[in-house]
């Protein structure tokens, strides 16, 4: 989504469960949208805050960096458990390797598991990482 016609600043919108409040709502088990690959762990437990949508950041961060999803498994459950656990999948584990430092530690603090450790959407700006641009 663009802010205004003709200009470069571009928003993401719609992690798959915009504007729902619960799992149920979402229909994540039921593989309705697009399965849990972009919720937070704490969905799965009906709770919700602004948190939820900075791990989904870190997650499209992490495919746009790396080029597959952070979480994955073979079946839904198993994303599931992988995401309630923070149990990042390196499928491009040597592509991981050679981010900088900064940009892994960026992802990995988007992808805390407790969304207490998780950086609000201002502290994430303040990252050192978008500073090496």
């Amino acid at each position: 989504m663009f802010t205004e016609r003709g200009k470069a600043d571009i928003k993401l919108i719609d992690f798959d469960v915009a504007g729902t409040k619960t799992m149920e709502a979402a229909n994540i088990y039921g593989g309705g949208l697009h399965g849990p690959f972009y919720c937070a762990p704490e969905i799965f437990k009906n709770e919700y805050s602004d948190k939820v949508d900075l791990w989904s950041v870190g997650v499209v961060l992490y495919f746009m960096l790396v080029g597959s999803l952070p979480f994955d498994g073979a079946t839904n459950e198993e994303v599931i458990q992988n995401i309630k656990r923070g149990q990042i999948v390196y499928q491009n584990e040597m592509i991981w390797k050679s981010l900088s430092t900064e940009a892994r530690n960026l992802v990995e603090s988007l992808l805390q598991a407790n969304p207490k450790k998780r950086p609000s959407a201002a502290e994430a700006l303040e990252h050192p990482w978008f500073e090496l641009g």
